[in-house]
């Protein structure tokens, strides 16, 4: 019996990174007024609104909200960047930089200039995932600034 627990834990765990790691390499969706109710409440529970999204009664509510909590579905991420286990796989995953490839510091530096802003603390009040995420961000920039080429 044991064996079989035992299994199914390895099973989920593996099921949760899998997760994991399609959230971390997952793009931001452009909303319009074509982007279905059922994608908008998903990414709005991804960017953990999933509450105020119960409590809009319509489609532009939805889709203010969402364009509004961009900036938690990035933090969302980073925080799933950070618990892929593996700082390369995670950094780069965050950076939207490509598995094994070289790390071009352009690249590198325009993706952190565009996730400092939208993961920081100061630009995201009452949301506890930011300051592990700004952490983290800031950490993985290190690392890989340490590796980048011209």
């Amino acid at each position: 019996m044991q064996g079989a627990g035992a299994n199914a834990a390895a099973a989920a765990a593996a099921e949760e990174a899998a997760a994991l790691l399609t959230f971390a390499h997952s793009v931001p969706p452009a909303f319009d007024e074509t982007t279905s109710v059922r994608a908008l409440k998903q990414f709005l529970a991804e960017a953990g609104a999933g509450v105020m999204a119960r409590m809009c009664s319509e489609k532009a509510e939805l889709l203010g909200l969402a364009r509004e909590r961009l900036n938690g579905w990035e933090i969302r991420r980073a925080v799933a960047c950070s618990r892929l286990g593996s700082h390369n796989v995670g950094d780069r995953a965050l950076f939207r930089l490509e598995a094994g490839g070289a790390v071009q510091r352009g690249a590198l530096t325009k993706a952190y200039r565009e996730l400092i802003i939208r993961v920081h603390p100061d630009k995201n009040p009452g949301d506890d995932q930011a300051t592990p995420a700004f952490q983290y961000l800031q950490a993985a920039y290190q690392r890989l600034s340490a590796v980048a080429g011209a």
